[in-house]
């Protein structure tokens, strides 16, 4: 599993997601709808899967994710975090 430097907090609504792998962004990213795949998610998607092989650097795929998450209004604060009940990485924190 590659650890982010910093986990990535995701308004999904009525919940928090925490992103904290590339496995978990690129999970994100697969269930992100077709109609708004657009060139900033091409770059990201295409930073997360060559970072995953290994081909390009962890952090600046973190940065590109993070970018990406905040141009969409999905990124969050983990402020929130000590409110929430949390659960194990990658899964929704707080959600029901």
């Amino acid at each position: 599993m590659l650890l982010f430097n910093q986990p990535i907090f995701l308004d999904r609504g009525r919940y928090v997601q925490e992103i904290a792998t590339l496995e978990d962004a690129l999970d994100y990213l697969e269930e992100w709808p077709e109609n708004k795949r657009d060139l900033a998610y091409e770059t990201v998607a295409s930073a997360c899967l060559k970072a995953y092989a290994g081909v390009f650097p962890q952090d600046a795929a973190e940065a590109a994710f993070r970018k990406f998450a905040r141009r969409n209004g999905i990124l969050t604060s983990g402020d929130l975090l000590p409110l929430l009940s949390r659960r194990s990485h990658g899964h929704n924190v707080g959600g029901r």
